[in-house]
């Protein structure tokens, strides 16, 4: 008998040897070790979070002579029950290094320490914290004896040292935290057998652990383990991903859960949506997620195979979809030589799709189960382009938008993000880095709008003077954080406009009624965010940047001002140019008459 939390299902085996579900170990004359093979037997476990309890039966055939000097079968029955608990374990074992002292020599040197050994898991039944029985306390640290003391490596939780820590199986993205304690050393594990077959283990954000058996930490370090059981989301609706494994069955409903109808690739030779047969990593998927009634509106999982550290893939002029390796911590495609082409720089910009928000981001790094779209050009006498995309192993960078504008505007219209920027040293052409392109729309979609420059369709469009043209697929409504013109008609905050090609400019707008400081946009923030006010007459202007302990950071504005709206934009740096630390700052703004001050947060 098989049995889950949800259902009783009875199995009946008669055992022989062709079968192989039982196996049977003389271990002593009188005693025998049983086994049983699940696979063989259909046992299996619905979710891992499932307990499931075996009942087993072993009767003596009646019709043979089981024992000597009986002409009648033994037919005694004997029961048995066990329970099987899904769950996996891993050791660290610890090899700190420690100073001894060199009789031969004289010389106080480095040596390996003794080995520890740290337990880590996750077993049905336990929770993130303390379990009794489950996890193990570390043994009390020695007395102060006023001479230097050694603290060894041990997980914390909250205020307790443990020397196994178990999470539950049910939590989502469990955390392990290690303190290194007082000495320094490498932290080993097995990568073959002691990680469970799904998911993924990083170190600090960028290790991951089964690429690895080891990891050197210094004394008084803090090391977090970062468990993602799924690597791929499927939200309601088009989802952009890909898959950083080779995958064990590559039928497109097999790896995305889906239909296969529901499942595409961008073939980038004839620039047309395809259905794939199989799945390749290298290239991101279109996948149409249609929950259905009871059904999450998200789903996450991973997909079993060979985990990929490094692919390449060969693309015309234009675009192509490129998928992800085996790397949580990002692999940073601007910067590092992880991300390279033949020829050089033919990548001109990588770009996510966010199914939350239904529009394309710019990608500054590439992670693992994400999919990715990247435009390609190609000097005189290339055909294509080779693209070689590899693990780092080192977290990404934080990523530093060369944007720096004089002036900008932000346009939503009907769910599409578009950017109208003045910046002195951009040109009249699409600049490489300021301006972002804006991919293809999904499967049986139009973009309802988006900039124009030299036959490339952008979401961002960085000017060198306030000139842009806009292209609206349909009839809608035009959404401005900043007074715009569209052919001469001026746009204040919003307005419907039809279907055709406006020629967009900044508008100086009416003059506002009452003095207004508006909420800083985008905010959060990183690295710069822009700043509007409302003036009603000419006046001395001070707008200034202060933190939480009411110290002047920056100075934005300071000197006469004429009545209008105006925008300016902090880069995150203070007056001396350094870069301002995460958190709550505030930004004032002081005319002849009237102060005002608003909230914002720096983000990094």
């Amino acid at each position: 008998m098989v049995q889950t939390e949800t259902d009783t299902t009875i199995y009946t085996y008669p055992y022989d040897d062709s079968l192989g579900i039982w196996d049977v170990i003389e271990v002593t004359p009188t005693d025998y070790l049983i086994t049983l093979d699940l696979n063989l037997a259909g046992v299996f476990f619905p979710s891992r979070g499932a307990h499931i309890e075996v009942e087993f039966t072993i009767q003596d055939a009646p019709d043979y002579n089981c024992f000597g000097g009986t002409a009648v079968g033994n037919e005694t029955i004997y029961d048995y029950a066990f329970d099987i608990t899904p769950g996996w374990r891993l050791n660290l074992n610890l090899v700190p290094v420690v100073w001894t002292y060199d009789t031969s020599t004289g010389d106080t040197i480095w040596a390996s320490g003794d080995t520890g050994v740290l337990v880590m898991g996750a077993a049905y039944g336990a929770t993130d914290s303390f379990d009794e029985g489950i996890d193990e306390m570390a043994p009390p640290l020695p007395p102060d004896t006023g001479g230097p003391s050694i603290v060894p490596p041990s997980f914390l939780l909250g205020s307790d040292r443990l020397t196994k820590d178990i999470k539950s199986l049910e939590s989502t993205e469990p955390v392990w935290l290690i303190w290194t304690g007082t000495t320094a050393g490498t932290l080993w594990w097995d990568t073959a057998t002691g990680l469970p077959e799904y998911g993924a283990f990083v170190i600090n954000g960028y290790l991951d652990m089964r690429s690895t058996d080891h990891y050197a930490y210094d004394a008084a370090e803090a090391i977090f383990i970062n468990f993602t059981p799924e690597f791929i989301t499927l939200h309601t609706g088009w989802n952009l991903v890909s898959v950083p494994v080779n995958p064990t069955d590559p039928t497109p409903s097999a790896v995305f859960h889906v239909p296969d109808h529901q499942i595409f690739w961008y073939n980038p030779w004839s620039m047309a949506y395809e259905h794939p047969t199989v799945i390749h990593p290298g290239y991101a998927y279109f996948v149409l997620y249609i929950p259905d009634a009871g059904e999450p509106d998200e789903i996450t999982f991973s997909v079993s195979g060979a985990p990929i550290y490094e692919y390449t893939i060969d693309a015309p002029l234009g675009w192509v979809t490129m998928g992800s390796v085996y790397d949580f911590g990002g692999v940073d495609w601007t910067t590092g030589g992880h991300v390279t082409t033949i020829p050089a720089d033919a990548l001109w910009g990588v770009y996510s799709y966010n199914p939350e928000t239904d529009a394309y981001e710019y990608a500054p790094a590439i992670y693992a189960g994400k999919g990715y779209w990247a435009y390609i050009t190609l000097p005189s006498g290339y055909s294509s382009a080779s693209i070689n995309v590899k693990a780092s192993w080192l977290k990404a960078g934080e990523y530093k938008d060369p944007l720096s504008a004089d002036d900008i505007a932000h346009l939503d219209i009907d769910g599409e993000k578009l950017v109208l920027a003045v910046q002195k040293d951009a040109t009249n052409l699409p600049d490489r880095g300021l301006d972002w392109l804006l991919p293809p729309a999904p499967v049986d979609e139009i973009h309802p709008a988006y900039l124009l420059d030299e036959g490339m369709q952008l979401m961002r469009d960085v000017r060198p003077d306030a000139n842009w043209t806009l292209v609206l697929n349909k009839s809608a409504i035009v959404r401005t954080d900043r007074p715009i013109t569209a052919n001469g008609t001026l746009i204040e905050d919003s307005k419907m406009l039809s279907a055709g090609t406006y020629k967009i400019a900044f508008g100086g707008g009416r003059i506002p009624s009452v003095l207004a400081l508006h909420q800083n946009n985008p905010n959060p923030f990183n690295p710069v965010t822009a700043i509007t006010f409302d003036l009603p007459n000419d006046s001395n202007v001070k707008l200034e940047v202060f933190n939480m302990l009411g110290q002047k950071v920056a100075s934005l504005v300071d000197g006469d001002v004429p009545a209008g709206t105006h925008t300016v934009r902090w880069n995150g740096k203070d007056s001396n140019g350094n870069e301002a630390a995460t958190g709550v700052y505030f930004y004032k703004l002081t005319t002849e008459k009237q102060t005002l001050t608003r909230k914002m947060i720096l983000l990094k």
